[in-house]
């Protein structure tokens, strides 16, 4: 018998506990709702580490310009990467012939100037 009166005031106890606990966070969720509704901070401006006066007005447009530079760059690379003679291998084991720095370097031009390893992604 005491150990039932036991289990049903703890049981009651439990309950009682966990009801107050979920009202009050409840609560404290409403509050925090309606303060971060009414007090929302006002937008920081944009970091910029460099002093006035050092970066360009136009800074979008110098962006766009460098980019197309780039691609004018990149055309020229691969136009160049294209026209290589194919690789002539000899030997055992097979190594490139007469064309393998060549093809080296033009392979790293190509790879140095697309903007997809270039520029960040943007969002």
């Amino acid at each position: 018998m005491r150990l039932v009166v036991l289990i049903v005031i703890a049981t009651a106890c439990a309950t009682g506990l966990g009801a107050v606990m979920g009202f009050q966070r409840e609560s404290q969720l409403q509050q925090w709702k309606t303060s971060t509704l009414q007090a929302a901070p006002s937008p920081s401006p944009i970091y910029n580490p460099y002093p006035p006066g050092i970066l360009p007005d136009n800074l979008n447009s110098e962006t766009e310009r460098v980019l197309r530079e780039i691609d004018v760059i990149e055309a020229r690379a691969i136009a160049r990467w294209r026209a290589l003679p194919p690789p002539n291998l000899t030997g055992q084991p097979p190594t490139l012939q007469d064309t393998g720095t060549e093809l080296v370097e033009k392979s790293d031009q190509v790879k140095s100037t697309v903007k997809r390893f270039t520029t960040p992604q943007q969002p």
